[in-house]
């Protein structure tokens, strides 16, 4: 007669068994900004063809010819990763745009500028940083909250 084993050893076997079979979520994913136009929110600016998620991170390097880049339709992404070699970013936020992830990674030697205008919000939320990023508020409606 076999004998069934139901201690610790089983219970891990069937919890690492059960990891294994689950899929990969969007955590993790990057979207690249192509950018020939200064509009976040043009789906033609990024290499995946859609604004990065919530979940995602954009990613500012060589790629694109657009430096100066403006968020007017509120969103929510995981990240901003900055390259080594990226150029400097300058982005105005006139809206509300909330980091949900990791806020701003810069590995470039130039610190992205973020300016918040109008009546634009920005958010760091869960933790998220803004790194090394300059933030600037240009008007005495605009907020930047962590």
């Amino acid at each position: 007669m076999q004998r069934v084993s139901s201690g610790p050893g089983r219970w891990l076997a069937s919890l690492l068994a059960g990891t294994c079979l689950m899929p990969l979520g969007a955590a993790g994913q990057t979207n690249n900004w192509i950018g020939t136009t200064p509009v976040y929110a043009n789906p033609a600016n990024w290499q995946n063809t859609a604004v990065p998620l919530a979940s995602e991170t954009a990613v500012f390097s060589t790629l694109g010819t657009s430096r100066t880049i403006a968020i007017g339709t509120g969103t929510s992404v995981g990240a901003w990763q900055f390259a080594a070699g990226a150029p400097g970013y300058t982005f105005t936020v006139s809206t509300t745009y909330q980091f949900l992830g990791s806020g701003i990674l810069d590995s470039s030697s130039t610190a992205p500028i973020v300016q918040v205008a109008g009546s634009g919000t920005l958010l760091f939320s869960n933790s998220s940083s803004a790194g090394d990023a300059s933030l600037r508020n240009t008007a005495a409606t605009a907020r930047i909250t962590f």
